[in-house]
């Protein structure tokens, strides 16, 4: 347009290229082009939204505008429309609880708010999709709980419902933004769902008795496997090796015979046993152990192999025993120690229950570096015979044990013993800087403590005389990021800093500690300061716990002081 013209009203045609005006709307000149190559002012319409046609009221006369049809800025803006939403990717989450959909570009997301929970069956089609919640987490991923939703798996089809979404509205375009009735419903579109990267790896324990009579038969129990992802496990495959005191090919014969009789019965079950007839026909046969191993797998596809299980078959009645958990448990040092087991016996002798109570004796060893047993000393502070508890911190963190107990026929005298393996896990180090986030004045000093800082491991004892050490540093965060560390330089690995406002200068810092053990475990904490050329009061805000209990008070200190 030439802004030069004298004459507001003179009008010509404009080439095709720029045959869509938008004021509110867009509309096709109606005109047929002309040879002239000179463009002229265009008036600015008076169309009112009630009269979209209306001519101008001065100037010479001139065709009126249409407006365009979705169709025609369809054809004409095609490689610059967005593309209609398609689901390109589901995949689940980590634990097996969600599923993350992904779309090919951003989308109106039907108009519900990012957060806020949705019907997912307003979106997809899954099997048992309407027990699934969804959200968005932004304009072209959904966040699904399918918790609930058990038919949803891994390699199932998922479809994107046709007719409820739309590609989002480019605002910002003046040639389509102001036409978003022109977007059209996306089609139903299908992918696959994806397990998740990496695999959620079940983990196998086999609990059961590692002596077990003949004459009774025994029971392994997977209850306290994990990595399920909720869910049921979806396959359990059992593998039984026979240990033979002297075989022979008929013997041999007769046992894989009795065990494969038993195998089918057990078939994927979650639980191996054997009966006493079968267990007995093995002992006839010359068994006098076993070796277990389970493959297990969940319905996200991971799988996993346990370790062996050995039990001990004999022709005594001996009571049958076996540690709740299995044969291998981690435990924590800060952590009350309770370990349990079930023990009764023996009822080859048809016994009632009521008299096969045993008695227990436990003994807890320490292995040393060279794998020998070191009593402990330590006894058991429960009053249940059954368990085994002591104390908080009564472990070495980074140690193992081993925890023996032999429980003892109250009625025949015979004993059967087991032991198991206790890993004491290393605890956290909890870095906490007293007095948070604070404004300093520039002539004036600020305190950053970090001696509340503990070692979960370390009862009692904070900051140093735990055994911790500190490294702090220093961030300008306003007008350019730059270390600032140079500021404390010489203070730097105290617990606590004393600082001049003015050595810092103006501005906005972040200022870091790292708390590190003796052995190397490691935490962080920060600060933000804002050093003002100003005199504000002081406030500082008590060190705020990391974790507390349901049923523990939780009480925040903070100090002020007048400027």
């Amino acid at each position: 347009v030439d802004t030069s013209a004298e004459t507001p009203t003179d009008y010509t045609t404009i080439d095709e290229t720029v045959a869509f005006a938008v004021i509110g709307q867009a509309f096709i000149h109606s005109q047929e082009p002309t040879n002239s190559p000179t463009l002229r002012p265009v008036p600015n319409p008076t169309a009112t939204p009630g009269n979209p046609t209306r001519s101008p009221t001065s100037g010479p006369p001139t065709a009126s505008p249409t407006e365009a049809s979705c169709e025609s800025i369809r054809e004409k803006f095609l490689n610059e429309l967005p593309a209609d939403p398609i689901l390109t990717k589901a995949s689940f989450s980590s634990t097996g609880a969600a599923v993350t959909f992904l779309f090919n570009g951003p989308t109106d997301q039907m108009n519900i708010e990012t957060g806020i929970p949705f019907a997912c069956s307003r979106l997809l089609s899954f099997p048992t999709v309407e027990a699934a919640e969804c959200q968005w987490t932004n304009e072209g991923e959904v966040y699904a709980d399918v918790s609930a939703a058990s038919g949803i798996l891994p390699d199932i089809d998922v479809e994107l419902i046709s007719n409820v979404l739309y590609a989002k509205c480019p605002q910002d375009d003046l040639i389509y933004g102001h036409r978003c009735e022109c977007l059209e419903a996306a089609s139903a579109s299908i992918t696959v769902v994806e397990p998740p990267d990496p695999p959620l790896v079940p983990v196998p324990i086999i609990q059961g008795p590692t002596l077990a009579a003949a004459c009774e038969g025994f029971t392994l129990d997977t209850s306290q496997s994990s990595g399920g992802g909720g869910r049921e496990f979806t396959w359990y495959a059992w593998d039984v090796e026979l240990d033979f005191s002297d075989s022979t090919p008929t013997s041999v014969e007769n046992a894989t015979l009795a065990l494969d009789t038993a195998k089918a019965r057990i078939g994927e079950s979650s639980t191996f046993s054997l009966l006493g007839s079968e267990s007995t026909a093995l002992a006839s046969a010359g068994v006098v152990g076993l070796k277990v191993t389970l493959t297990l797998r969940n319905f996200l596809l991971g799988e996993a192999l346990s370790d062996e299980f050995s039990v001990e078959l004999t022709t005594e009645a001996v009571p049958s025993l076996q540690f709740v958990g299995g044969l291998q448990q981690f435990v924590a040092r800060p952590a009350i120690l309770a370990i349990r087991v079930n023990a009764i016996a023996t009822s080859c002798d048809d016994r009632p229950l009521s008299e096969r109570s045993v008695s227990y004796t436990w003994q807890l060893d320490e292995i040393n570096d060279e794998g020998a047993l070191i009593p402990t000393g330590l006894t058991s502070t429960s009053t249940d015979p059954r368990q085994f508890k002591l104390e908080p911190y009564s472990l070495t963190a980074g140690s193992t044990y081993t925890l023996s107990v032999t429980v003892t026929d109250d009625v025949l005298g015979v004993g059967s013993s087991t032991a198991a393996e206790l890993v004491v896990i290393r605890s956290a180090v909890v870095a906490l800087i007293d007095g948070g986030d604070r404004v300093v004045p520039f002539f004036g000093r600020v305190e950053i403590i970090a001696s509340p800082s503990y070692d979960e491991d370390v009862a009692d004892l904070t900051g140093v005389t735990a055994g911790l050490s500190f490294y702090w540093t220093c961030q300008r965060l306003s007008a350019g990021l730059h270390d600032c560390t140079s500021a404390f330089w010489e203070q730097r690995e105290s617990e606590v800093l004393d600082i001049n406002g003015q050595d810092l200068g103006s501005g906005v810092f972040s200022i870091a500690v790292n708390v590190t053990s003796i052995d190397g475990r490691l935490s962080s904490a920060a600060v933000r300061i804002e050093v003002v050329n100003d005199d504000p009061p002081r406030v500082s805000l008590g060190a705020i716990p990391t974790r507390v209990t349901v049923a523990a008070r939780l009480v925040l200190l903070a100090e002020c002081a007048p400027s």
